[in-house]
C-alpha cells in the first residue's frame, strides 16, 4: 500500500499510524531475502511484518540488505510515472524566503546549465535540469518587478538540446548494468519523447534517426569488466570473453599505453577466475596481456615486469573469490611466498593452477604497486607489507604514503596514520605538500590545533607553498575547536597568497574552492553561527561557484544543529523556531535536488536524520509522511542505502515506539555483508531499550559489541570507540 504525501495530509491521526506502519512494513519487506536468524527471532519477524517471498535462484541468505533496494526500486519504479516524486516536481517551487532565499537555486539555472550538463555527459544533471525548466515556471531574466509579483512562465527548451538529452539518456541506458536503473533512463526517455510530441510534434518513429552516442571501447570494456566480476564461477557463459575482445579491439587501435593498468589487471584477473574458460587459454591470455604491458610506465611512474604484472593479478584474482576467507588465506599465501626472503633475491612466487612457479625479482616499484592496489581491499595485509619494507629501509612512492595515512584516518586509526609519516620521515623520504595535507586532515578530524600549527610552520621551513587543500584543512581543524577568529585569519592568507601570486603572474595561481566554502561553513555550523553559514553560502555564490552536494550537505548539517540550539530562550518559540527550520530544510533540499545537485545517499540519510531529531515521541502525520516520502525517493532514483540510512530508520522507528520493527532492521543488517551495524547503529539501539527499560536487551547489546570488537578489531571502518559508546558502558 504506497500513499502520496497530499493523501497523508488529509488523513484522520488514527488513519495515518496505521498508514505509517503499513509502510514501514513495506520498508522492511524491501530488505529482501530472509536472513540467517535463529528460529524465535523468525517468529518474532513473521509476527509483525508480512510474509517475504521465496526467491527459487538465491542461495545466499547473508545478502539480504544488499538485495533490499533493488526489489523495492522495481515497485517504486513502476508507479513513478503515477507519482512523481515529492522532492522533485509539485505545483510550484519550493520557494525560501527572507534570509534562506539565498537557496532558491532554482532561479540562477538557464539553458546555459542545460547545455553544459549535456556537453560533459551528465546525464543525471542534465535530465533533472530539463524537467525543472520544464516543469517549474521560472522567472524572466528581464522581470523588474520584485519578488513574487514577478510573472512566471515556463522555459521552452530548443530542438537541438532535446536530441541531445535524447541521445545522452539513452548512453546511459545502455551503459547500465541494473535492471532498475535502465528502466529508470527508460521512463526518462519516454518522457523527453512525449515533450517532443507535445512541442515539435514530432512522431517517435523519427527519433530513430537520432541513434545514441555510440559507446567507446573503453567505456565497454569497463562494462564487460564489471559484469565479468558479478558473474558467478558456475555460469554456464565464458564471462571473461566479451572484454577481452573489447580488449584486443582497443590494443589494436591504441596501443598498449592507451590501456589502464586498472582495466588490464582487471582483466587478467576475471580471466583467471573465469572457468569456463580451459586452463591453457587462461594461460595464454595471462600471459599474451603480461607481455603487451611490460616496461610501460604508469602515471604514477611504476614500470613493472611480465611477472610482476602476472603475480599481482593473481593477488587481485584472489580477492574477487566471494568466500572472504579463502581469499583472504590464498591473497596472504601469495604475498608470503614473495616476503619471506630479503630484498633483491630472485624468488620463486609458488601461483595456483596457472603457469606453475615462476621468477620474480623484488623491486620499490613492485611493492608500490601492491600496496596500491591491496589498500582498498586489505588495509591490514597493505599494513604489514608496507612495515616489512621498511625493515629494508626502502623509502616508498609519496602517493603510496599518502594513501595509506587517509585509509588509517578514515578507519579512525590516527595513530597508525601518524605512524606511517613517522616511518616516511626515518627512511630519509621527503614529504611533499600533498602528504602534509594528508597529515594535516588527521588533525583536522581530531581538533589538535598545536600540532597542525606545528605542521604549517615545518612546511614554511622546508619551503614548500600551501595549497588550496592546506589551507581548507587548517580551517576545518580551528573549526573543529570552535576558533572562528582562526578559520578567517587562514582564509585571509589564502586570499592574500592568492593577490600576491597574481601580481607575481604565475600560471597556477590558488583560489578558494569548494572544499575551502565548505570547511567554513561546516565550522561556523558546529559553532550553532546561522548567520555566518548563510554569509560563507552567498560569498561562494558571489565567486561564481556551483553548491555541490558536499556543500549543500555541509548547509543542511549546519541547520540541523541550529534547531536544537541550546540558546534558546522559551519552550514556545522553540517549537516554533523548530519546524519553521526543519521547513526550510526540506525547502533547500528540494531546491538543491531540482537545480541539479547530485543527489546521493548523504542527502537523504541528513533529510531523515533531521525529522529524527525533530519529531517528538508520537510524531505528526506531515512528519511521518515526509520520512516515508523521502525513503521512498531513494528507491525511485536508484540510491542504494547505506548504514548510517538504516541506522537513522532504526532511530525513526524506536522513537516512534515500534520497537519490534526497530529490532528486525537491527537483525538484518547483522546478517548483511555490505551493511553491517556500526557503533552508531549500537547507540541508537542502546538508547531505544534504555527508554523502554529494557536492562536485558541492554545488556546483551554490550556484550554482543564487545565480541564484534573482539572478533573483528577496531582498525575496522565501522567499529570504533568514542564518548557516546563509552557512556554506555558507564550508565
Amino acid at each position: 500500500m504506497r500513499k502520496t504525501v497530499s493523501q497523508l495530509k488529509g488523513a484522520s491521526p488514527r488513519s495515518v499510524g496505521s498508514v505509517w506502519e503499513t509502510q514501514v512494513r513495506a520498508m522492511l519487506h524491501c530488505f529482501g531475502a530472509r536472513p540467517a536468524v535463529c528460529r524465535h527471532q523468525q517468529m518474532r519477524m513473521h509476527a509483525t511484518m508480512p510474509s517475504v517471498a521465496d526467491h527459487s535462484g538465491s542461495s545466499n541468505n547473508n545478502n539480504a540488505l544488499s538485495t533490499s533496494t533493488k526489489e523495492a526500486s522495481e515497485a517504486a519504479t513502476a508507479s513513478a510515472a503515477a507519482a512523481p516524486l515529492a522532492t522533485c516536481t509539485g505545483p510550484s517551487p519550493p520557494r525560501l524566503h527572507g534570509a534562506f532565499s539565498l537557496f532558491n537555486l532554482t532561479d540562477r539555472i538557464s539553458l546555459a546549465d542545460l547545455d553544459k550538463a549535456l556537453s560533459m555527459k551528465q546525464a543525471e544533471r542534465a535530465w533533472q535540469l530539463f524537467r525543472t525548466l520544464t516543469t517549474h515556471p521560472s522567472l524572466p531574466v528581464d522581470g523588474h518587478l520584485k519578488g513574487e509579483q514577478q510573472e512566471r512562465h515556463l522555459m521552452p527548451i530548443p530542438y537541438q538540446h532535446c536530441i541531445d538529452l535524447y541521445r545522452l539518456l539513452a548512453y546511459a541506458r545502455d551503459l547500465a548494468q541494473s535492471p532498475n536503473v535502465i528502466a529508470m533512463r527508460q521512463q526518462h526517455l519516454d518522457k523527453v519523447a512525449a515533450y517532443m510530441e507535445q512541442q515539435f510534434g514530432m512522431d517517435r518513429c523519427e527519433f530513430a534517426l537520432h541513434p545514441p552516442t555510440p559507446i567507446s571501447p573503453h567505456k565497454l570494456l569497463v562494462q564487460h569488466l564489471r559484469a565479468a566480476s558479478s558473474s558467478s564461477s558456475s555460469s554456464k557463459t565464458n564471462a571473461s570473453d566479451p572484454a577481452w575482445h573489447v580488449y584486443l579491439q582497443l590494443l589494436k587501435e591504441q596501443g598498449a599505453n592507451g590501456i589502464s593498468r586498472n582495466h588490464y589487471l582487471k582483466l587478467m584477473a576475471v580471466t583467471e577466475n573465469d572457468t569456463q574458460l580451459p586452463l591453457d587459454t587462461r594461460k595464454q591470455r595471462i600471459a599474451y596481456i603480461a607481455n603487451q604491458h611490460a616496461g610501460i610506465t604508469c602515471g604514477h611512474g611504476r614500470r613493472l615486469s611480465a611477472a610482476g604484472l602476472e603475480w599481482l593479478a593473481h593477488v587481485h584474482a584472489a580477492y574477487m573469490i566471494p568466500d572472504k576467507k579463502r581469499d583472504r588465506r590464498r591473497a596472504a599465501r601469495l604475498v608470503a611466498d614473495v616476503f619471506y626472503q630479503g630484498p633483491g633475491a630472485l624468488l620463486s612466487a609458488r601461483v595456483a593452477t596457472l603457469r606453475g612457479p615462476i621468477a620474480l625479482a623484488l623491486d620499490k616499484d613492485l611493492i608500490d604497486e601492491l600496496i596500491w592496489r591491496l589498500i582498498p581491499r586489505d588495509l591490514s595485509m597493505a599494513a604489514h607489507v608496507f612495515d616489512k619494507v621498511h625493515t629494508w629501509d626502502w623509502p616508498q612512492n609519496d602517493a603510496t604514503y599518502c594513501n595509506l595515512i587517509h585509509a588509517f584516518a578514515k578507519r579512525r586509526n590516527y595513530g597508525r596514520a601518524l605512524t606511517v609519516f613517522e616511518r616516511m620521515l626515518t627512511v630519509g623520504a621527503k614529504p611533499s605538500t600533498r602528504t602534509f595535507n594528508a597529515v594535516l586532515h588527521v588533525f583536522a578530524d581530531q581538533g589538535w590545533t598545536d600540532r597542525a600549527s606545528y605542521m604549517w610552520e615545518t612546511m614554511h621551513s622546508l619551503e614548500l607553498v600551501p595549497d588550496a587543500a592546506t589551507y581548507s584543512e587548517m580551517i576545518r581543524c580551528y573549526g573543529n575547536t570552535g576558533d572562528l577568529p582562526s578559520c578567517l585569519r587562514f582564509y585571509q592568507q589564502m586570499l592574500q597568497q592568492q593577490k600576491q601570486e597574481q601580481q607575481n603572474q604565475q600560471l597556477d595561481v590558488i583560489q578558494p574552492n569548494v572544499y575551502t566554502y565548505s570547511a567554513l561553513i561546516q565550522a561556523y555550523g558546529q559553532h550553532h553561527d546561522l548567520r555566518g553559514v548563510l554569509q560563507w553560502f552567498h560569498t561562494l555564490l558571489r565567486q561564481g561557484l556551483m553548491p555541490n552536494e558536499v556543500i549543500m550537505a555541509n548547509v543542511l548539517h549546519a541547520l540541523a544543529k541550529h534547531h536544537h540550539s541550546p540558546t534558546r530562550k522559551t519552550q514556545q518559540n522553540s517549537h516554533w523556531q523548530q519546524h519553521h527550520l526543519v521547513d526550510a530544510i526540506q525547502r533547500i533540499a528540494q531546491q538543491c535536488i531540482m537545480a541539479g545537485v547530485k543527489t546521493d545517499v548523504t542527502l537523504y540519510t541528513i533529510l531523515l536524520s533531521v525529522q529524527a531529531a525533530a519529531s517528538p515521541r508520537r510524531a505528526d502525520k506531515d512528519d511521518l509522511a515526509f520520512v516515508l516520502q523521502v525513503h521512498r525517493d531513494m528507491l525511485q532514483k536508484c540510491i542504494d542505502p547505506n548504514a548510517y540510512t538504516y541506522t537513522t530508520l532504526i532511530d525513526l522507528c524506536g522513537r516512534h515506539g515500534y520497537t519490534a520493527t526497530a529490532q528486525q532492521i537491527f537483525d538484518l543488517m547483522q546478517a548483511s555483508d555490505r551493511h553491517q551495524p556500526t557503533t552508531a547503529t549500537y547507540c541508537v539501539m542502546l538508547d531505544m531499550w534504555r527508554r523502554n527499560k529494557r536492562k536485558d536487551k541492554v545488556h546483551a547489546l554490550l556484550n554482543q559489541f564487545l565480541r564484534e570488537c573482539r572478533s573483528t578489531g577496531l582498525t575496522h571502518r565501522r567499529l570504533w570507540i568514542d564518548d557516546h559508546i563509552l557512556q554506555q558502558f558507564q550508565l
